[in-house]
């Protein structure tokens, strides 16, 4: 398991979301796996980067809707998941 598949997984177990029962979050793993591999091709993991910030945009804004609100001390951002420490990352290499 690579490092993006594995900031796929705890992306979604954040978020509460099974593999099992939502087929984005199924998906995703796939796509983070595609990018994983170091046989894909760079057009080929552009693509997949993107569909996964997409499907995760989704799975972000469902679950912001099905969550219940928040009280008092506790905040409503999420934490920052680890796909956007390794996006950070890979920007930071890149120089961007």
């Amino acid at each position: 398991m690579g490092p993006v598949e594995k900031a796929t997984w705890a992306d979604l177990r954040q978020r509460g979301v099974s593999v099992q029962q939502s087929g984005l979050a199924a998906a995703a793993v796939r796509l983070a796996k595609a990018l994983d591999d170091p046989a894909t091709s760079a057009t080929g993991a552009a693509t997949a980067a993107r569909e996964l910030r997409a499907i995760l945009g989704e799975l972000a804004s469902l679950s912001a809707r099905t969550r219940p609100l928040t009280s008092g001390a506790e905040t409503e951002q999420s934490p920052p998941s680890d796909l956007d420490r390794i996006r950070r990352e890979r920007e930071k290499r890149r120089g961007t």
